[in-house]
């Protein structure tokens, strides 16, 4: 008996370990999505951060010309070039369609400059990423 409820104790802890990621994981991207980025805009303002909002404009025209799953792509190689450009302690998530969103707590503003730099060149690395 005292078997039986060891094993259904973890898996409750198996299903809501799983129930919070799609809670807070973009699936598409791997990155924390909308509710999660609301969640650290609200509860984390501070002095000393900064926040950079990145939408990415020509989803619409790869779309439109070259299908959904080419748009998908872009979306999926932007945010794999964000995380690399950004610092691993900073947060960045998806929070619609095509914007994204870095946090940048406790930094200055050369810090920002340079993982915004940073994000530059990751993006001009890969070709399928125009960036204006």
């Amino acid at each position: 008996m005292i078997l039986y409820e060891l094993i259904k104790v973890l898996r409750y802890a198996r299903v809501n370990r799983e129930l919070k990621n799609k809670v807070y994981l973009d699936e598409a991207t791997g990155l924390p999505n909308k509710n999660k980025c609301e969640e650290i805009l609200t509860l984390e303002a501070e002095q000393n951060m900064s926040i950079c909002v990145f939408d990415l404009n020509n989803l619409r025209i790869i779309d439109n010309q070259q299908g959904h799953e080419r748009g998908d792509l872009y979306i999926n190689s932007f945010a794999k070039n964000l995380r690399k450009g950004v610092d691993e302690n900073q947060f960045v998530g998806r929070c619609g369609g095509d914007e994204f969103i870095a946090f940048f707590k406790n930094v200055t503003k050369e810090d920002v400059k340079r993982n915004l730099e940073n994000i530059k060149k990751e993006c001009t690395k890969c070709s399928e990423i125009p960036l204006s």
